[in-house]
């Protein structure tokens, strides 16, 4: 489920402009085999996290839009790029007197990611030419 509400309001005091954005990414199933506790692990789903997002703009536009000044800024929780990995290979070192000294061991599966960060920019922004 995604979920996405935004917003502009264009008459505000001195001229502003402010733009607005809340987006909500219900977690997902990126895999199977995370806990390997119930059974053979294919039923066992891994799952990701939520991402919540909101973005805020607030703009202002000087000289019949030849200069424009903006704040943007999203302040966000979440990952993005969400996949699973295995952490272990197929076969772990042996106690000593086994012939080839590997035992075979479980691989572990983890959901990772790219933590989505939070920010804050100032932009300016003249146009060439005529207007």
């Amino acid at each position: 489920m995604i979920g996405d509400l935004s917003g502009t309001f264009q008459k505000l005091p001195f001229h502003l402009q402010a733009k607005g954005e809340f987006q909500y990414v219900e977690r997902k199933v990126v895999g199977n085999r995370c806990d390997e506790s119930k059974g053979n692990g294919l039923t066992s789903y891994c799952l990701g996290v939520a991402n919540t997002e909101f973005r805020l703009s607030l703009v202002r536009s000087l000289y019949e839009g030849k200069i424009e000044i903006s704040l943007n800024m999203m302040i966000a929780s979440g990952y993005t790029g969400q996949t699973i990995e295995n952490f272990a290979t197929n076969y772990a070192p042996g106690s000593v007197g086994l012939v080839g000294g590997f035992v075979p061991a479980n691989p572990i599966n983890e959901v990772v990611g790219v933590r989505i960060p939070s920010y804050a920019s100032l932009n300016f922004t003249y146009r060439l030419g005529a207007r």
